[in-house]
């Protein structure tokens, strides 16, 4: 189950894209992300969060190498946030990656339908049981 403050990471995976592309997804991903509830999800530089992915060239920005760290104050939100994700990627060739902990969830862009049973098992593990 999430707890209050909970730490998500996202990262948006292209095998055809460079650093500075990943960048560029993970920035136009987090401006959708920002239409969620703005007290319940929080965006995280990577550095700052303490994110293995970061690195000499870190920068300010809540992305960092297509990384991006939110902190989740309902485990509601992560239904949301996978929705987001997953009305994201339609069309494009890229993936995103969602972890809390160890506990990964990677979700392909295009048709998302066949990932359906997967996510509903993530999502359970960490929203079942969650106080309204």
């Amino acid at each position: 189950m999430v707890s209050p403050a909970t730490r998500l990471t996202l990262q948006v995976l292209d095998d055809e894209a460079d650093a500075e592309e990943r960048d560029d997804l993970a920035s136009q991903l987090h401006n959708v992300l920002l239409g969620l509830d703005s007290e319940g999800v929080m965006a995280t530089a990577a550095q700052e969060a303490g994110d293995s992915h970061s690195s000499a060239t870190a920068r300010s920005d809540p992305f960092l190498v297509g990384v991006l760290v939110l902190s989740l104050a309902n485990p509601r939100l992560l239904t949301a946030v996978v929705e987001v994700v997953k009305t994201w990627l339609a069309g494009r060739k890229c993936s995103v990656e969602i972890r809390i902990d160890q506990d990964r969830l990677t979700l392909e862009g295009g048709s998302p339908r066949f990932q359906e049973g997967t996510i509903r098992k993530f999502l359970a593990r960490y929203t079942a049981h969650s106080p309204d």
